[in-house]
């Protein structure tokens, strides 16, 4: 399997361990560039509650030290709950 795909996968497994205060799981990718967090219901119905401000906040000012959102995405599977998260660039 390739390396970077390993290293993923690894995080993945210890996402447990990077629980939020939230209880929110969170991980980083393989190069530590990016954050993948859990969002609640809530969270997530908040966030497309502020979108459109959030984007025009970026744009309008693009040296902006707010971490960049990626994408926030559900997942479906059936009889399963719904899992919501959020992609974003890490701020370190």
């Amino acid at each position: 399997m390739d390396p970077q795909i390993d290293k993923n996968v690894e995080n993945i497994f210890k996402s447990g361990e990077g629980m939020g205060k939230s209880g929110s799981f969170f991980f980083f990718s393989h190069d530590t560039r990016f954050l993948i967090k859990t969002m609640t219901k809530d969270d997530f119905d908040a966030w497309m509650k502020m979108f459109e401000e959030y984007y025009l906040h970026i744009t309008q000012y693009p040296d902006s030290l707010i971490a960049r959102v990626y994408g926030v995405y559900s997942i479906h599977v059936e009889n399963m709950s719904v899992v919501y998260y959020m992609m974003m660039g890490n701020t370190k």
